[in-house]
C-alpha cells in the first residue's frame, strides 16, 4: 500500500523550529531589503536564507568565517492579524514581524548570544576573490542555550484537555471494526504559523486514539516560493504527520502545484504527484482490507487550464478510471471519496462551473443507487465547514488546519469559526469515525468548530425520506 514519499527526512526526535542551520536553504543571488525585511535581488556574490530561523533566549550563533561579510535581519515572533482574519497570503509564507531598527548590521564577532526569542535571516556577501562554500549552512551553528534545553514537546494545557475530550468521546462509541482517520485540510505551511503545535497535537491524539491512517485533503503549502523551498515545507508537513501515525494519504490541492500568484517555478500535476504522493498519477485508491473500506483520492485541479471554470474539476480520463474502480470494489466494501475541490459548483466560490461535476455526480449517484456503499464525498479547499445532505450521499467540507478565520469568499451555507492563537481554537482538524455497520460517520472536531454526525447509505436515504434513521 503506497503512502506519501519521504521528500525530506527528519529525525523523529527533531523538534521544529530546529536549533541549527542543517535544514535551512540558502538561495544565491538574493539578499534582504533593509527597509521592508523582504527578499530582494542581489548579486552573484549574495546569498540569504528564505526561511527565517528561530533563535531562543540564550541561544548562541557561531559564525565560522569572519572573512565573509554577513548582515543579520531580525523578525519578531508575532503575527499580523490580517493574515489570520482576511483573505490574504503573506508573499514569503512568513508570519513574523520585521524589526527594522535592529536589522541590517553585521555580525560583530564569532559568537552572538540572543537575549530573547527572535527569527533571523543572514544575508551573506562574498568578497571578490574568495570562494563561496558549496554548502553555506556550514558557515553557521546555532547552539541551544539553557532555556532552549528546557523546551519539550509537551502539549499546551488546553490542547491536553482537548485530546482527553476527543478520546473520551471516541471511547464511548468506538467499536473494534470501526475505522478511525485523522482528517486535515489546507495546512498552508508558514513560518510561525503553528504547524509545530499541530504536529505535537497529532502525536498526542494518535497515542490516545490509535488512528488507522491520516488523510490530508491538499494544499500543504501556499505555493508561493521557489520550488526547492516549497518542497522542504511540504516535506516537513508530510513527515510531521508520519511522525504521528502511518499510513498517510494525501490529495493534491491547487496550491500544491506551486503556481500561486504566477510563481515561475510551478510544478506539473505529474511532478506534484511524484513529489507528494509517490505516484505517477494524481488520483488513486487505497484499501484497508481489515476494515472492508476503499478510500478513493481524486485529482481536482489542472493548472494548465486558463479559465477558472476549467482549472477546477475532474477530467474524463479520471472519471473513466473511477467508474472502473467503483465497479471493481468488492461487494462487502464501503467507499469514501476524498478530494481537494468540492464536487458541486454551488459549494465553490472561485468558479461558476466545475469541470466534469455533473458527470461525476451522475456516476456516483448511479453507484449509490445500486450498492448503497458510498459513505461520503469529503473535500477541503473552502477553508470552511459545510455539510450537504440533498444528494444520495453526504458531501462534507472540512475547514482549514491553518490558523485562519476569514469569513469572506465562502459558499452559501458554509461556516467559518473564529480562530485565536494560544487557545484551543488555534487548531482545526477532525477525528473521523467510520461506523463499521455503514450507518454513519462521526467527525469529532479537535479545536475550533463542532462535532458532526452523519447518516450514510440506507440510513441516510430513510432520513431524507423522513422515515428516521436506522
Amino acid at each position: 500500500m503506497n503512502t506519501c514519499p519521504r521528500i525530506y527526512r527528519y529525525r523523529k526526535e527533531n523538534s521544529r523550529p530546529e536549533t541549527s542551520f542543517r535544514d535551512v536553504l540558502f538561495f544565491r543571488g538574493k539578499t534582504v531589503d533593509g527597509q521592508t525585511g523582504l527578499l530582494a535581488e542581489g548579486t552573484e556574490s549574495d546569498a540569504v536564507n528564505i526561511e527565517p530561523v528561530r533563535a531562543a533566549e540564550g541561544d548562541v550563533l557561531r559564525w565560522k568565517d569572519p572573512g565573509i561579510r554577513c548582515a543579520v535581519f531580525y523578525y519578531e515572533a508575532r503575527t499580523d492579524e490580517r493574515w489570520v482574519q482576511t483573505y490574504s497570503y503573506e508573499s514569503e509564507s512568513n508570519w513574523t514581524m520585521y524589526d527594522r531598527e535592529r536589522s541590517g548590521g553585521p555580525l560583530t564577532g564569532p559568537e552572538t548570544v540572543f537575549s530573547g526569542t527572535v527569527y533571523i535571516r543572514l544575508a551573506i556577501h562574498i568578497p571578490e576573490g574568495k570562494d563561496l562554500p558549496e554548502d553555506l549552512r556550514t558557515l553557521f551553528e546555532l547552539v541551544p542555550g539553557e532555556n532552549r534545553r528546557k523546551e519539550t514537546e509537551e502539549q499546551a494545557p488546553y490542547f491536553v484537555k482537548e485530546t482527553q475530550r476527543i478520546r473520551k468521546k471516541l471511547d464511548a462509541v468506538r467499536k473494534p471494526e470501526d475505522t478511525i482517520l485523522f482528517l486535515l485540510a489546507d495546512t498552508h505551511y508558514t513560518v510561525n504559523g503553528g504547524w509545530e503545535e499541530t504536529e505535537r497535537n497529532l502525536k498526542a491524539a494518535a497515542a490516545a486514539c490509535a488512528p488507522d491512517a491520516i488523510v490530508h485533503l491538499g494544499d500543504l503549502t501556499d505555493g508561493l516560493l521557489p520550488k526547492e523551498q516549497t518542497l522542504q515545507y511540504a516535506g516537513r508537513v508530510l513527515q510531521g504527520m508520519r511522525n504521528a501515525a502511518e499510513p498517510v494519504f494525501c490529495c493534491l490541492g491547487n496550491h500544491d502545484s506551486n503556481y500561486f500568484r504566477n510563481n515561475p517555478e510551478r510544478m506539473s500535476a505529474k511532478e506534484a504527484a511524484r513529489q507528494y504522493l509517490g505516484r505517477e498519477r494524481e488520483y488513486y485508491f487505497a484499501d484497508l482490507p481489515e476494515k472492508r473500506l476503499r478510500m478513493i483520492f481524486l485529482a481536482s485541479f489542472d493548472g494548465r487550464k486558463k479559465e477558472p471554470g476549467k482549472k477546477y474539476g475532474f477530467s474524463l480520463r479520471e472519471r473513466v478510471w473511477l467508474r472502473r474502480i467503483l465497479n471493481g470494489t468488492p461487494q462487502t466494501y464501503r467507499v469514501v471519496i476524498f478530494s481537494h475541490v468540492p464536487l458541486l459548483p454551488e459549494m465553490h466560490v472561485w468558479s461558476r462551473d466545475i469541470r466534469g461535476s455533473k458527470e461525476l455526480l451522475a456516476l456516483l449517484e448511479a453507484f449509490q443507487a445500486e450498492r448503497h456503499a458510498l459513505l461520503a464525498f469529503v473535500h477541503g479547499h473552502n477553508h470552511a465547514d459545510q455539510t450537504e445532505k440533498d444528494h444520495a450521499f453526504p458531501i462534507v467540507s472540512i475547514g482549514c488546519s491553518k490558523l485562519e478565520s476569514f469569513p469572506e469568499k465562502k459558499p452559501v451555507g458554509a461556516v467559518c469559526y473564529k480562530r485565536e492563537r494560544s487557545t484551543v481554537t488555534q487548531e482545526l482538524w477532525d477525528v473521523l469515525r467510520i461506523r463499521a455497520d455503514g450507518t454513519g460517520l462521526d467527525l469529532f472536531r479537535f479545536g475550533a468548530g463542532r462535532d458532526r454526525h452523519l447518516q450514510t447509505g440506507l440510513s441516510a436515504e430513510k432520513e431524507r425520506q423522513g422515515e428516521g434513521a436506522l
